[in-house]
């Protein structure tokens, strides 16, 4: 999708997707579909959910903040809701911080694409006299909320549950103690990050409209609250920004490579039975700067299988292998099934 080019929109509708109550599967319409037409008047339709909005904000926010700065985007997934509100609020899209407030509020539903399709059905008359706060508040309100499956609870409630859930399951990747570090810094991460939502539920518009982020004092708040746990740039550059109370050793990389053990089994990243991982470049500097063997120079495990880097002085200096070993995948080999 990112090759492609949006000319018209031909219709935004929902279809029908699967969802689990109870343990029993239901098929409701939340699936939220743009249907439309490139220059070559190909039609096709483009799923509207979690990253195609979260993506916007960003781009909203990023061009906001700089404006004419930014080169233009990609259409898909940057300029999607966008195309969503003008085909169903023609008008809508004028005001920036406006669509900031819808796209920020529809991720705090279970279901962002619908929340955004329901939304923009209830703003159409009376959007011109809201505020973005405004905008923000009605999204999050019980009426929308119980159109996405809420019955009854209110976005606090929401909100504690899946911030309870997404931190127990992040922690439930360090299987050892000597991971007891990371697991405080992954706590702090996640309290800080809940706390800054529930103090003030309209802080991404404060960052907004804190121009420069090297003097956006609500940006540099948010980030020594929550810190930054992991960038890597195109030419495999890591840095990380903890909070500033953090005294104890931390692994960054260590998060890079559960993204890439994902990648493995649930993305088909092998090719031909390889993996090359990512974190070699920065292997490389971190043994140059601890002064530790360059296992990246030994072998080519680093570049073809650093799943096979699990032998004992390997696993004192191999990110990779050490979470591969202690999730008990030591005897394990990825396959790709196409390759077969």
């Amino acid at each position: 999708m990112k090759s492609l080019f949006w000319k018209e929109t031909i219709d935004v509708y929902t279809k029908p997707g699967g969802t689990t109550i109870n343990k029993q599967v239901f098929e409701v319409d939340l699936i939220l579909i743009l249907k439309f037409k490139d220059f070559y008047e190909k039609e096709y339709e483009y799923k509207v959910g979690e990253n195609c909005i979260s993506e916007s904000m960003a781009y909203l926010i990023e061009n906001y903040i700089y404006k004419k700065t930014l080169p233009n985007p990609n259409d898909f997934p940057y300029r999607v809701v966008k195309f969503v509100c003008d085909y169903m609020i023609p008008g809508f899209s004028s005001d920036s911080l406006r669509m900031i407030a819808l796209c920020d509020a529809c991720l705090m539903h279970p279901f962002p694409g619908l929340a955004l399709y329901n939304s923009l059905i209830r703003l159409k008359e009376t959007f011109e006299n809201m505020t973005p706060e405004m905008i923000f508040d009605f999204v999050i309100g019980q009426d929308i909320l119980d159109l996405s499956g809420a019955k009854g609870k209110k976005v606090q409630q929401l909100y504690n549950c899946l911030y309870e859930s997404a931190k127990c399951k992040m922690l439930e990747y360090f299987t050892t103690e000597c991971y007891d570090d990371m697991i405080k810094w992954i706590v702090q991460i996640f309290d800080a990050a809940y706390s800054l939502r529930s103090n003030n539920w309209h802080y991404m518009l404060d960052i907004a409209r804190g121009k420069d982020i090297r003097n956006n004092r609500k940006f540099l708040e948010a980030l020594d609250a929550i810190g930054c746990p992991v960038i890597m740039n195109n030419a495999n550059v890591l840095t990380y920004i903890r909070n500033n109370s953090i005294t104890y050793d931390v692994q960054p990389p260590i998060l890079n490579v559960i993204s890439q053990i994902y990648s493995i089994f649930k993305v088909s990243t092998l090719s031909e039975n390889t993996h090359k991982c990512q974190l070699s470049e920065w292997c490389k500097n971190y043994f140059k700067k601890t002064g530790a063997n360059d296992l990246t120079s030994e072998g080519d495990k680093c570049f073809y299988a650093p799943w096979e880097r699990i032998s004992t002085e390997e696993l004192f200096h191999c990110f990779f292998g050490q979470i591969w070993f202690t999730w008990g995948l030591k005897n394990v080999k990825p396959v790709n099934k196409e390759m077969k």
